[in-house]
């Protein structure tokens, strides 16, 4: 969440906290409204869960803009300043500049959506290395920790995740394959299926 109060930013929990007295002026589930024209579904279904929002549509795009008194803000911009400011937590971290990175997306997204989200990451000036789906990661990040655990019988997992606004199961399966080429058993992971419900 991103909120603007007094000509200053605020992010995160002070963002949900400021959201509490100041909703209109408290931007979240910026995701959900990527790549939407003003007449999405998805969008009118915003609407009603915000109702203390101005949203009206961009005379060039006909997607989302938000209006609050004389500021204007496009979804993406409202995602590059997220992403600036997970950029900068990670250069805190790391104590090294970052400017490129991996985002993942909900596996629903599709193309219009993607290229919104990597207009958002241009304006945070962050080239973007690939995008991946958000199972596919949590698939990957399970894999790698657990390779000792895995043996050439294949086994199954179900990653399931359910959020503020969305609900996705996965099923991945891993095992470990004999590469007759190369002469090494190799890690394989697996996506068996994905099922989601995005409202």
């Amino acid at each position: 969440m991103i909120a603007f109060r007094d000509k200053s930013r605020y992010f995160g929990e002070e963002a949900v906290n400021l959201a509490a007295r100041f909703p209109a002026s408290s931007y979240g589930y910026l995701l959900d409204l990527l790549g939407k024209e003003i007449n999405n579904p998805i969008v009118e279904l915003y609407k009603k869960r915000f109702p203390y929002y101005n949203i009206e549509a961009d005379p060039v795009r006909n997607t989302v803009i938000f209006k609050d008194g004389e500021d204007v803000y496009t979804v993406e911009e409202l995602i590059a300043q997220l992403l600036s400011r997970a950029q900068e937590f990670a250069q805190d971290a790391t104590n090294q500049p970052i400017q490129e990175c991996v985002l993942i997306v909900p596996g629903y997204f599709g193309q219009s959506e993607r290229n919104a989200l990597l207009a958002a990451a241009r304006l945070a000036n962050l080239k973007v290395l690939q995008l991946m789906n958000d199972y596919t990661a949590v698939g990957l990040n399970y894999g790698i920790f657990q390779r000792k655990n895995f043996n050439e019988t294949a086994q199954y997992y179900m990653f399931y995740d359910m959020g503020a606004s969305k609900t996705t199961a996965s099923i991945f399966s891993y095992q470990l394959v004999k590469d007759k080429v190369l002469r090494e058993t190799l890690p394989v992971v697996q996506v068996i299926g994905v099922g989601y419900d995005r409202t």
